[in-house]
């Protein structure tokens, strides 16, 4: 056995820097292929999650993020299915997420179920 000392891991490793406001508002992502339209999973200061209709993007794509009267500019970190992740090029003033907050809060909620099953009656998707 090797006498040297073990690896040091990272104790944030695998863990956000920063919490997650959920928020399920409908935005835009635009990029240079079009603009798409989209909802706003969840917002923090440094990124989002955001799902869209069936359109393929690509990592490290430059884009505009647009929900509610704020914009960002972003880039998409992942692509899994239909749901993306974006680092944005500048972190969001609190005063941002306090109203994301708000907006979301007054906004109707959408049961997903619902639209899901609606889809998939109608022949538009799989469960």
């Amino acid at each position: 056995m090797a006498s040297g000392s073990a690896p040091v891991e990272d104790a944030s490793a695998g863990r956000r820097r920063h919490s997650r406001l959920r928020a399920n508002l409908p935005a835009k992502l635009i990029t240079l292929d079009g603009t798409f339209q989209a909802t706003l999973l969840d917002l923090s200061f440094r990124g989002a999650k955001v799902v869209l209709g069936g359109a393929s993007l690509r990592r490290g794509a430059t884009a505009v993020l647009s929900w509610g009267m704020f914009e960002t500019f972003c880039t998409i970190a992942w692509t899994r299915n239909q749901s993306c992740g974006l680092d944005f090029d500048e972190p969001l003033k609190p005063q941002v997420l306090i109203a994301t907050r708000d907006l979301a809060d007054s906004t109707p909620k959408v049961d997903e179920s619902r639209v899901a099953a609606k889809s998939w009656v109608v022949g538009g998707s799989r469960l």
